[in-house]
C-alpha cells in the first residue's frame, strides 16, 4: 500500500514527515478487565509510554522529535523526522515505526498497534492528504499481539480473555495469588495512584487537577454510590462523545490555504486546540455534575474519564447525572468551537463549517462487563451521528436493564431539540411524577400502541399538563417538545429534575 515517494511532495519547502503511532481500538483495550482499578491503571500507563516527547528523546541518533502540532490524545505517539528529506526517508520512517512499536509492545502485551505516517507542510496537511486516506484504506503498519501456541490452561483471572502465564495478587483476593495473564499482571504492577509517575499523566489526573477535585472513588460500587436514590445505588453511564465534521472542517482549510499563505501558522495550532476545547468541555460537565451532586468543589471526582483525546471523549459516571453531563458538555463544547471557527471565517473571509459533538450513553449495571458496555455506546454514538449526517450535535441511549441489549426505535435527539429551555423544563416535570403513575403510562402506551390511554390516564390523575408537552396533537402534529411520551418516559427514568435555575446556565 506503499505510495511512491515521488508522489510525497518530494523538494517542497517547509515540507514535514509526520508519524502516528498507537493503539487501535483503545476503549476495548482499556475494557478488558472488569475493575475499574484495572482499566485506570491501563490508562494511566499508556499516558506515561506513549509520552511523545519521551518517545523521541529515546530513538536512536535523534532519528524525530515531537510532533508539537498534535493535539493531545491518549494511546498515540506523535512524531516528526528530524531530517525530513526524500533520500533515505522510507528507511529512517521504518527506524522510528520499529523502535516505537517495541517498546509499545513489551509495555502492553495484549493491545493492537498501528502506525501511519505522511508528509505536508503542516501536520494538518499531511493528515488530511495523506495520513487519513492511508488509514482509511488500510495502508497502515499493523502490530498484533502474540497468539497463544499451546491451548490455555487456565484463562486469566482478571480478563478472562488471554491464558493465565504467571502468579499475581488481585487486591480484592488475598488469601493468595491469582493467575493472571501478562498484560494484567503489568496493570496490577503499575496500579495508579496519587504518587505514581504514569497516574499524574492520565486523563483522570489531568481532570482532576483541573476541577481541583479529590481522587475518584476506587472502585464501580463507590462511583456507582453518588447515584440519586437507594434504588440506583448500583448503576453507572457510560458515555461516548466524538466530534462531528471535524475532518470536513480540516480539508476545507486545506484546501483555502492553498490560496491564502497565511493560514499555513494557524494550521499548525489548530489540532492542539481542538484537544483543549475537549478538555475544557469535560472540565466545565464535570464541575457541573459535582455541584449538582453537591459536592461544592471539593469532593471526590465523579467523573472517570478513560480516554481522552483529539475530539474523543469515553468516562463512566453515575447513572443519575448522566443527562446533565451529556447535554452541558455538547453545548459547551458548540459553543467554544463555533467561537472559535467564528473567528477564522470571519478574519480570513471564509465560509467553514462549524464542527459540533455528538454522544452515546449506555445505562447498566455496574457489574455489565465494560467492553459490552463500550461496543454499546459506540453503537449508540454513530446512530446518533446518523440521524443528523454529522451535521448538528444529537444524542442516542440505551438503558440495558430496561431495554435489553438490542434497544427500542426511539430516535436519536438532536441536541437543539433536547436543549430547548421548555424541553428541558417539561422533563424536568415529568420526572417529578411518582414513579408508579409514570410505570403506568408506560405500560398504556406500549400495551395499546398509541398515546390515548395514557392521555385518558393522564386526565384521570390530573397530570395532563406535564404530560400534554410530549402528546402528538389533535391535528396531527408533533409533539410541543419534538419527543414522544413513549421517549420521554425512558429519558427521564434517569433524568434528575434541576429547575430552571440550573438550566438557564447552559
Amino acid at each position: 500500500g506503499e505510495r511512491p515517494v515521488a508522489s510525497l511532495t518530494d523538494g517542497a519547502s517547509g515540507e514535514q514527515v509526520y508519524i502516528d503511532i498507537g493503539f487501535v481500538r483503545i476503549q476495548r483495550y482499556l475494557a478488558r478487565t472488569a475493575k475499574l482499578r484495572g482499566r485506570r491503571s491501563a490508562s494511566a500507563e499508556m499516558a506515561e509510554v506513549t509520552d511523545s516527547a519521551a518517545i523521541a528523546a529515546q530513538l536512536p541518533h535523534g532519528l524525530a522529535t515531537e510532533n508539537d502540532e498534535a493535539g493531545s490524545a491518549d494511546g498515540v505517539v506523535n512524531l516528526k523526522l528530524t531530517d525530513p528529506r526524500p533520500d533515505g526517508r522510507k528507511e529512517r520512517v521504518e527506524q522510528a515505526i520499529t523502535a516505537v512499536l517495541s517498546r509499545l509492545r513489551e509495555e502492553f502485551p495484549a493491545a493492537e498497534l498501528q502506525a501511519v505516517w505522511g508528509v505536508g507542510e503542516s501536520y494538518v496537511s499531511a493528515y488530511v492528504q495523506q495520513i487519513g486516506p492511508r488509514t482509511q484504506r488500510g495502508e497502515v503498519w499493523h502490530d498484533l499481539p502474540a497468539l497463544p501456541e499451546f491451548p490455555a490452561v487456565r484463562l486469566c483471572a482478571l480478563c478472562v480473555t488471554d491464558p493465565a502465564t504467571e502468579r499475581a495478587w488481585l487486591p480484592e483476593k488475598s488469601e493468595k495469588p491469582q493467575s493472571v495473564c501478562a498484560d494484567c499482571a503489568r496493570r496490577l504492577r503499575r496500579r495508579a495512584g496519587t504518587g505514581n509517575r504514569s497516574a499524574q499523566k492520565s486523563a483522570e489526573h489531568k481532570l482532576q487537577a483541573l476541577t481541583k477535585l479529590s481522587e475518584a472513588p476506587d472502585a464501580l460500587e463507590d462511583l456507582a454510590a453518588f447515584g440519586a436514590s437507594d434504588t440506583k445505588l448500583n448503576h453507572l453511564a457510560t458515555i461516548y462523545v466524538d466530534g462531528n465534521s471535524v475532518g470536513q472542517f480540516f480539508r476545507r482549510l486545506v484546501a483555502a490555504a492553498s490560496a491564502q499563505p497565511e493560514l499555513h501558522e494557524l494550521k499548525k495550532n489548530l489540532s492542539r486546540k481542538l484537544s483543549e476545547i475537549t478538555e475544557g468541555s469535560l472540565q466545565y460537565a464535570t464541575l457541573e455534575v459535582a455541584n449538582a451532586i453537591e459536592l461544592e468543589y471539593t469532593g471526590p471526582l465523579p467523573v472517570v474519564p478513560h480516554v481522552v483525546g483529539g475530539d474523543d471523549v469515553l468516562v463512566s459516571l453515575p447513572a443519575s447525572y448522566a443527562w446533565e453531563f451529556v447535554v452541558k458538555y455538547l453545548q459547551y463544547f458548540g459553543e467554544l468551537i463555533g467561537s472559535l471557527v467564528q473567528g477564522i471565517n470571519d478574519k480570513h473571509h471564509l465560509n467553514l463549517p462549524t464542527p459540533s459533538a455528538s454522544a452515546g450513553i449506555i445505562f447498566a449495571q455496574r457489574s455489565e462487563p465494560m467492553y459490552l458496555l463500550v461496543d454499546l455506546a459506540e453503537e449508540r454514538l454513530r446512530a446518533a451521528k446518523r440521524a443528523t449526517r454529522g451535521r448538528a450535535s444529537s444524542v442516542d441511549f440505551l438503558d440495558l436493564t430496561t431495554d435489553g441489549p438490542h434497544g427500542v426505535e426511539d430516535p436519536p435527539l438532536p441536541l437543539s431539540v433536547l436543549a430547548k429551555p421548555e424541553t428541558l423544563d417539561a422533563l424536568d416535570r415529568l420526572s417529578r411524577l411518582n414513579q408508579s403513575h409514570r410505570v403506568r403510562l408506560a405500560q398504556d402506551i406500549r400495551h395499546h400502541g398509541d398515546e390515548v390511554s395514557a392521555e385518558s390516564l393522564a386526565r384521570r390523575a390530573s397530570t395532563i399538563k406535564t404530560v400534554r408537552p410530549f402528546l402528538t396533537g389533535r391535528d396531527g402534529l408533533p409533539p410541543r417538545s419534538g419527543i414522544s411520551l413513549r421517549h420521554a418516559l425512558r429519558i427521564v427514568n434517569w433524568w434528575l429534575p434541576m429547575g430552571p435555575t440550573a438550566w438557564s446556565a447552559l
